[in-house]
């Protein structure tokens, strides 16, 4: 399966990998606030299709003059993640639904609903 060989200033952090169908990631982000110190982070994590998990092997803040490297490996096996999530259905549907209403909100849309059918008792 494919990896990622994460290093931290010449650390391994960890081989990642979620086998043959997911999505494996490797991202550093930088984010500045107006009200607040900001920070950088360094996070490796990925979803299982498999489960419909969420996994993560790092996540941890990085600074200025830390050298990351991830490398694109091959391998068998990769480290047990330190954390794996479902997915809850409902919460995802309702954040698709306020997705959809701030969205149209924005656009001028009006939302029409369906009906909903009587119930059977």
């Amino acid at each position: 399966m494919k990896t990622f060989e994460v290093l931290l200033n010449g650390k391994k952090l960890c081989t990642a990998g979620v086998g043959d169908h997911g999505v494996l990631t490797a991202i550093v982000s930088s984010r500045d606030c107006e009200r607040g110190k900001g920070e950088t982070r360094l996070e490796v994590g990925g979803y299982v299709e498999s489960t419909g998990e969420h996994i993560r092997w790092q996540s941890r803040r990085v600074r200025a003059g830390d050298d990351v490297r991830i490398r694109i490996a091959e391998a068998e096996l990769a480290w047990k993640p330190s954390r794996r999530e479902r997915a809850d259905p409902t919460l995802i549907a309702k954040a698709e639904e306020k997705y959809l209403e701030n969205a149209a909100a924005r656009l001028g849309w009006k939302i029409v609903k369906p009906k909903k059918s009587p119930s059977r008792e």
